[in-house]
């Protein structure tokens, strides 16, 4: 007999055959189970000098039982100062967890804030989702209070627009950003000896250290998806304001993520993008070449309905392609004495304000064909750029452009690098890529609840003559991708 577990919200989808047993359903779409309250922490301390870091901790074991190498590390972008930030992901097993805040020098310094104890507001854990904000001054006490009513997107992309991948606010277990440094579970790093590779400017076979995250929104289900190999990776973006077709048997979510494994499989060695352009070029085809086709294959073998952005990149030897369909992109820094510096990044591609371009696929009892705008994987801008091992590689959904500044996301980048250096793992150490795609969602999605805060989608949002502040809530992913040798070993 077959079995499946019903997930706790979205949808299930069996896929099987007569007489055959089912694949396993691959971890990625697995929904999350949300058993708990998330806890975000606003915190104003001009106590810190560089280099320090501001630490929750807590009597729970996911605020570190009281010890502040295992507590929730805030974060603090230059721009803020002296503001932090943080978010941990609360069990309801402990109804009076009690916290301080705690400074941590480089030295190894630990200087508790005075008063007694910080109380988190009791929780019934009947909601579906518990957001608790807990906001102070350090050293000066006062109750956190709760808000469980978040201020929802105040202004959605315009229809058609989507995302997906199972993922969401459960994922936030640790902090994000850190201001200047950060801890060895939140930055683990790789040295240039026998553990890792020094970034080198020789032509020597490569491929990619990636990391992904993905972090949904606070109401609906994650539209997000992804996928990573060695030689490709990929993101896609549903859009949201088609769910109001749901009855139709639309669900961009699902074809975010049927878009995402169908072109893993055409970019994979062997797959269709490598049969389909072949003999055009000898069987060597250009990456860039290989991401439209991976694009093509997945917009025609794709059955579920719905509507997505799509990037996907490929690299090949010492060259990265891309394909990229929509407001979701990629960036490519190089590192320099003096930091990371942005060396080409993707334009987005739009139809009119807050309405990019995207693939899809619409069932026929819908009738909308005569007045959708659809677009095709033949709409793609292509890239094609030389990269050399060292290079980081970013592709992520627009909900990570729309929150961050290019110069914020240098700055998370920066000093993740940078403390891995100070931990004497060498010039050329690494910060492991799937904790630096979590620093970055997470810093963005930090500023997407800001309310008041600038950022790239109200700066454009002004622009347009809307009246709109703060930054924007929505789905957020992030892939972090090292330019490797192929021959580099990597380790968590």
């Amino acid at each position: 007999n077959r079995s499946f577990v019903l997930p706790t919200s979205g949808h299930a989808v069996l896929a099987t055959s007569f007489g055959e047993q089912p694949d396993t359903v691959p971890q990625a779409l697995k929904p999350p189970t949300l058993t708990g309250c998330l806890v975000m922490w606003d915190v104003v301390c001009a106590r810190t000098v560089p280099g320090d870091e501001l630490v929750v901790v807590g009597s729970s074991e996911e605020l570190g039982a009281w010890d502040p190498r295992r507590g929730v590390v805030l974060s603090s972008l230059s721009s803020a100062f002296p503001k932090w930030s943080g978010s941990t992901w609360l069990r309801y097993t402990d109804p009076e967890t009690t916290w301080k805040l705690v400074i941590c020098s480089q030295a190894g310094v630990v200087e508790w804030e005075d008063g007694k104890n910080r109380p988190l507001p009791r929780h019934s854990g009947q909601r579906p989702l518990d957001l608790r904000i807990a906001s102070c001054t350090f050293g000066e006490f006062g109750e956190a209070h709760e808000s469980s009513v978040i201020q929802k997107s105040r202004m959605g992309k315009k229809e058609p627009s989507f995302v997906r991948q199972w993922s969401s606010i459960s994922d936030c277990s640790t902090s994000f950003c850190r201001h200047m440094t950060s801890t060895d579970d939140d930055a683990s790093v790789i040295s240039g000896g026998s553990t890792g590779v020094t970034p080198t400017r020789e032509a020597v076979p490569t491929k990619l250290w990636s990391g992904a995250t993905c972090l949904g929104k606070l109401s609906g289900q994650c539209e997000d998806a992804h996928f990573v190999t060695e030689q490709a990776v990929g993101v896609a973006d549903g859009v949201g304001s088609m769910s109001r077709y749901a009855k139709y048997g639309v669900d961009t979510a699902a074809y975010a993520a049927e878009l995402m494994e169908r072109a893993a499989h055409a970019i994979a060695p062997g797959g269709s993008a490598w049969s389909e352009t072949n003999n055009d070029y000898k069987g060597r085809p250009p990456p860039d070449v290989l991401a439209a086709a991976a694009v093509r294959a997945a917009e025609a073998e794709s059955t579920t309905f719905g509507a997505s952005t799509i990037s996907v990149l490929q690299l090949t030897g010492s060259s990265i392609g891309v394909a990229n369909l929509g407001d979701s992109g990629f960036m490519v820094l190089h590192q320099t004495q003096q930091g990371f510096e942005v060396v080409t990044r993707s334009t987005e591609q739009q139809h009119g304000w807050n309405f990019p371009y995207q693939l899809m696929r619409l069932p026929s009892t819908l009738g909308l064909s005569a007045g959708a705008q659809s677009d095709s994987a033949a709409d793609c801008d292509c890239y094609q750029f030389p990269v050399r091992v060292g290079d980081l590689v970013l592709l992520y959904s627009d909900g990570l452009a729309d929150n961050l500044f290019e110069c914020e996301i240098l700055e998370v980048i920066d000093r993740a690098c940078a403390n891995a250096r100070r931990r004497g793992k060498g010039a050329g150490a690494f910060a492991d890529p799937e904790l630096l795609s979590r620093s970055l969602a997470r810093a963005a999605q930090v500023r997407s609840w800001d309310t008041s805060a600038d950022s790239p989608f109200s700066v454009a949002a002004r622009q347009q003559g809307q009246a709109f502040s703060g930054g924007k809530e929505d789905d957020i992913t992030v892939v972090a991708a090292w330019v490797v040798p192929q021959s580099g070993v990597m380790a968590a």
